[in-house]
Parts: C-alpha cells; sequence; structure tokens
C-alpha cells in the first residue's frame, strides 16, 4: 500500500450522518464514497478497491459488521471502526470488536486522517506485521491477483464470498434476482446481478454514487440532494461542489497564496483566538467566511482585501448580487479552528500562505447584519435592543434616547457590559431601540459576528462535556 493511496469507503447507519465529515476529506484530497446499503458497498470495494474502509459499529445490518471481519482477514486495505453514537453499547461494541483501528465519537475528518497516519506509520516500520496483525499472509495472492480467504477452500475467492453476501441481501430484501443461486466458487463478481452497471440505485438508503451506466469502474457520486431526504431546517449544501462560495473561497487561495520554500515546515494551524471574517451576503448566500493563520497569526489586512475583491468578483460573475463592504478582524474563544469548522462550518479549505497554514471556513447565517433605522438624534442610528447581547462587553459606546428631551445619555461605555437585568428592565419599561454612533457601524457589525462565532464555540463545547460527562463510569 501507498502512502498516497488517499481512497476511502465510509460504511454508516445513517444517510444524513457525517456529512461535514465527507466534506472535510474531500477537501484535503480524497477520493471517497459514502454508503449505507450492504450491496452497494460491495459493489465499491470490488470495483474501486479502497484503501481505507471505515465500518460503523452502530449500523443495524448485521451482515455489516460480518463484512468487516472478512475484509480485515484477507482483504489489502485498513479496516477503521467507528462508532457514531455517543453511548455505552456503542463504547462497548467498539471495545469488543477488537478491531486494530478504532475511531470513538464524535468521529471528525482529523480524528479519521490521525488514525490513518497511524496505520502508515506502522505500515512503514513493517508491512509484513501489518499484514498479519490483519490475518492476511502476505501470500495470498494468487496469479490472477485474486484474494483467497484464509482458511477456506483455495478455489473460493473474497469476491465470490461478497457476491454470495450480496445475493443474500437481495434474497432478504424481496429483489428480483432472488431467486438465483450463484455458482460463487472461484467466480468474479457479477455486477449485473445487483443492477448497478444499468446506473439505478442500489437500496432506499443508498448514498455516495453510483456504477455509470456505460459499465466502466468510474464511481460517479450522485447529486445527493436527490438521494437525501431534507430534514426541516436543513439548509446547508450537502454537495459542496454545488456550493460558489466554496468554489469561490477554493479559488482565492489557490490564486492568492505565498507559498515558501519547500523545505521550510510551515506554522501549524492549531488553537486560534485571531481570525479574518468576510461578511458574504447575497442572493443565495448570507454568512461568515472564516479565516484563520497557523501559530495564531493576524492575517494581512492587504492579504484580506484582495481576498474579499476575488470573493466578490466570483459570485458576482456567476450572477449573485453581493453587498460587498464588510471585512473585519475579529477575537474568538481559544478554539481548535480545524476541528471546529470541521463539525461546525459549512465547508473548510486550506493551503499554506508565507509559510503558515491557512484555512477558510464558511458559517452560514441569515441575518448577518444588525438592522439599524434612522435615529431621531443626527449622527445617531437606533439598533434594536433584541439584537445588543447581553453579558458581553461592547466595542462601542451605547445610548439611551430620552424622548422628554430629544437627547441620548450614555448608558454603556465602550468596555462596559450590558447586563441581563438591565437588559430585562429596559424592556419592561417599554425600551425597543438604543443608539450607537454611526461612526460606531462596523464595530457593532464586529461585536455582532464575534458573538455569533462565539456562541457556535460554546455549543460545541457544551456537547462534547455532555458526551465525556455521559460515558464517564461514575
Amino acid at each position: 500500500m501507498k502512502e498516497n493511496e488517499n481512497t476511502l469507503l465510509i460504511i454508516k447507519s445513517q444517510p444524513n450522518g457525517l456529512i461535514p465529515v465527507e466534506a472535510f476529506l474531500k477537501n484535503r484530497g480524497w477520493t471517497m464514497a459514502s454508503v449505507t446499503n450492504l450491496k452497494e458497498a460491495i459493489a465499491y470495494i470490488v470495483q474501486s478497491k479502497p484503501a481505507f474502509i471505515m465500518v460503523s459499529v452502530d449500523h443495524p445490518n448485521k451482515k455489516v459488521h460480518k463484512l468487516a471481519k472478512i475484509l480485515a482477514q484477507s482483504y489489502p486495505c485498513c479496516i477503521i471502526t467507528f462508532a457514531e453514537l455517543s453511548n455505552p453499547n456503542s463504547y462497548a461494541m467498539l471495545s469488543e470488536s477488537g478491531a486494530k483501528y478504532l475511531i470513538y465519537p464524535p468521529v471528525t475528518g482529523p480524528s479519521i486522517e490521525r488514525t490513518v497516519n497511524k496505520f502508515y506509520k506502522a505500515f512503514s516500520a513493517n508491512p509484513y506485521t501489518v499484514a498479519a496483525e490483519r490475518g492476511a499472509p502476505t501470500d495470498n495472492l494468487n496469479e490472477h491477483g485474486v484474494i483467497n480467504i484464509k482458511g477456506t477452500n483455495k478455489n473460493v475467492t473474497l469476491e465470490g464470498i461478497l457476491a454470495q453476501m450480496a445475493n443474500e441481501e437481495m434474497s432478504e430484501a424481496g429483489g428480483t434476482h432472488s431467486d438465483r443461486s450463484p455458482n460463487y466458487a472461484g467466480s468474479e463478481l457479477n455486477f449485473e446481478t445487483y443492477s448497478l452497471r444499468s446506473g439505478s440505485a442500489v437500496g432506499d438508503g443508498a448514498v455516495g454514487g453510483q456504477f455509470n451506466s456505460k459499465g466502466s469502474d468510474e464511481w460517479q457520486p450522485s447529486d445527493l440532494k436527490q438521494s437525501i431526504k431534507k430534514e426541516p431546517g436543513q439548509d446547508k449544501t450537502n454537495n459542496q461542489r454545488d456550493s460558489l462560495v466554496a468554489t469561490a473561497a477554493k479559488e482565492s487561495l489557490e490564486k492568492l497564496v505565498v507559498r515558501g520554500p519547500a523545505s521550510v515546515v510551515p506554522e501549524a494551524l492549531v488553537n486560534t483566538t485571531q481570525v479574518a471574517c468576510i461578511v458574504v451576503e447575497s442572493t443565495r448566500y448570507a454568512g461568515y467566511l472564516v479565516t484563520a493563520m497557523g501559530n495564531n497569526r493576524v492575517i494581512d489586512e492587504k492579504f484580506m482585501l484582495a481576498v474579499q475583491a476575488r470573493l466578490y468578483k466570483f459570485l458576482k460573475d456567476n450572477g449573485e448580487q453581493v453587498q460587498d463592504d464588510l471585512n473585519m478582524q475579529l477575537k474568538l474563544r481559544y478554539v481548535p479552528f480545524e476541528s471546529w469548522a470541521t463539525q461546525c462550518a459549512e465547508f473548510l479549505r486550506k493551503s499554506v500562505h508565507n509559510n503558515n497554514e491557512i484555512a477558510m471556513a464558511f458559517f452560514p447565517r441569515k441575518d448577518v447584519r444588525v438592522k439599524t433605522v434612522q435615529s431621531e438624534v443626527e449622527n445617531m442610528m437606533a439598533v434594536p435592543l433584541e439584537q445588543i447581547t447581553a453579558e458581553v462587553p461592547l466595542n462601542f459606546n451605547l445610548y439611551l434616547y430620552l424622548p422628554g428631551n430629544r437627547k441620548v445619555i450614555l448608558y454603556t461605555p465602550t468596555g462596559g457590559t450590558l447586563y441581563r437585568k438591565q437588559k430585562d428592565k429596559l424592556a419592561r419599561e417599554g425600551v425597543t431601540n438604543m443608539h450607537i454612533d454611526k461612526n460606531d457601524a462596523h464595530d457593532l457589525n464586529v461585536f455582532r459576528a464575534q458573538n455569533y462565532l462565539n456562541k457556535q464555540i460554546e455549543e460545541q463545547e457544551r456537547e462534547k462535556a455532555k458526551a465525556v460527562k455521559k460515558n464517564v463510569p461514575a
């Protein structure tokens, strides 16, 4: 196995599961498919021969677990067992699986890559030992490149075993070929048996792709929008290649980054507090495009202005009407940026700029700007009280308008905090708007963006803490 064989099949239990993880891996150059259906998994394995296969212990079909054991015994790939659910049962199944490569929930793109690197390290040290650990003798390939199952009749091939499993699955599901009793000993898998060469879909819950109608070995990703039923409120783009913002971000990075000498190891993107943010507000897209740099460096403003100009031009050239006046530097809670973005952002794009890793992630938000109105006082603007976050230090002066004398008084100075009890009292007294100086409009949008993103970070931290607490024995 070569280290550049970044090909992966994920066999998961839920069609909508791991979508952010899959997007992360595709952004990192992985060739991959994601399926829930056993027949489709078998077909993809035989046709595409992925270097890595991930199998969920939470999959309801017991034959999926049987498949994992067969592959681990006699298939030239790395089997990674993972859990999708954070509960004691899933943890127990992981521990009892006996698999060498495990991923505990939550599954993330970085956790997958760490596991892959662990495999490559072991394989580089001793490929024969790694093969033996999988139960796969180094001499189990015959002259035709067909792998024989260890401990079975020498004429029974892995492809034959997989064919039998798929036919059994078809029979139990009431498939049209259930009356066939194939002679699988020493045979190749006949894809026509599973209606794959005709390009038909396989299984109600199958996702990830289908084989083309010409019967070639090329795996063609299917349109996830058609194969995945959208849940209420789910408005993320499932297929990142369909997102103009994702394409624009990738194109901007490719064109604008300045790569240093190949001999210099780039500063890694780790924990981050300083990020740059471009507000995207167009016909179809709204959100924050957040950029972070290795070693928590401040990102050059000229570089971000160039990214912003290229991004907006790309969107406009593709028919989007864009408001193009917001580019901000933000201070966030201390966060492992890549892990956070993988879980919470719509997409993540990475590159290297001036010997630093650089990453862009898009966080969708419907209302990216504070909706202000004209104040009764010149040089002021009115801001809805509900849009001023309480218990967070302000980066602008906040004023209260007094209708009696048509003037404003300073209510909370820059650096001060509008406390919850103060906000509630103002609301009870009928105050609907607070006021800020028009020159502070930019700071108000910075305040809004920081609070939204920090809330995402806090929610992720709470979920992690809950998962840890739930699975730690009392």
